[in-house]
């Protein structure tokens, strides 16, 4: 899975969150200048082969890696701001395809019907930095659980740099049908909201899924069945089936 800067960014990203505390190197300063030149001096670099590469230069210009090779190949521009990862193994920035930032501990209805959506906004982001912090560059995230669209403002938030945070691909409310993903332990006359947006025939499924792309969801979360399921003609709880 690749993001819009390209593949070959994920590799410094992962390299300044995972490794400049053990290299004490700090984080390059200018990434959105386009004539910045970085580079970064590997001690061991993992490009997705099977063997490690020893002592190499990766040289980046603005956002976009220039040039990977050894040291002895690679020629660094007098003016380039050097990252010292002479000790440390460097490696691509890691994608995780699926998450839920928006999840923020076990209670989960404690977060729907008390935490207000700009609360576990910040939460989410909390979560998503944190993985940025261990090396994931990408996250593709698959819900709000009940926060609506929240995750397009955290994911546009990031792609502007008003906030740090890995790129994210964003999925929104996701799609269920009656009965699925529900709170439970509460008295039916007492209405609760619902995690994911409720569709009951193929006409609402594609209304929700107009609404949602509308509102800039990457991807389309399914809830085939969740909460039950049908053996032999007869309906069961307890099996949850995803797409």
């Amino acid at each position: 899975m690749l993001n819009k800067y390209g593949a070959g960014f994920l590799l410094l990203a992962c390299t300044l969150s995972s490794f400049s505390a053990s290299a004490q190197s700090a984080p390059p300063t200018d990434l959105g200048n386009v004539d910045h030149w970085i580079a970064v001096r590997a001690g061991r670099l993992f490009d997705g082969t099977e063997r490690l590469a020893v002592n190499q230069v990766i040289l980046i210009k603005g956002n976009r890696i220039a040039k990977v090779g050894p040291a002895e190949q690679v020629q660094i521009p007098a003016d380039a701001e050097v990252v010292d990862l002479s000790h440390a193994t460097v490696l691509p920035g890691l994608i995780d395809a699926h998450t839920h930032v928006f999840g923020n501990g076990p209670d989960f209805d404690n977060q729907i019907l008390r935490e207000s959506y700009q609360y576990r906004t910040l939460t989410a982001l909390a979560n998503a930095q944190k993985d940025l912090l261990v090396g994931f560059t990408t996250l593709r995230d698959l819900k709000t659980l009940g926060a609506m669209y929240s995750d397009v403002d955290l994911r546009n938030a990031i792609d502007r740099g008003i906030v740090t945070g890995p790129r994210m691909q964003v999925a929104t409310r996701g799609i269920q049908s009656t009965g699925g993903f529900i709170m439970r332990g509460y008295s039916p006359e007492v209405p609760v909201p619902s995690a994911l947006q409720v569709v009951d025939s193929p006409w609402a499924a594609r209304e929700a899924v107009r609404d949602q792309v509308a509102h800039e969801a990457d991807w389309i979360k399914v809830y085939s069945a969740y909460d039950f399921h049908f053996t032999d003609g007869k309906l069961w709880r307890g099996s949850s089936k995803e797409s």
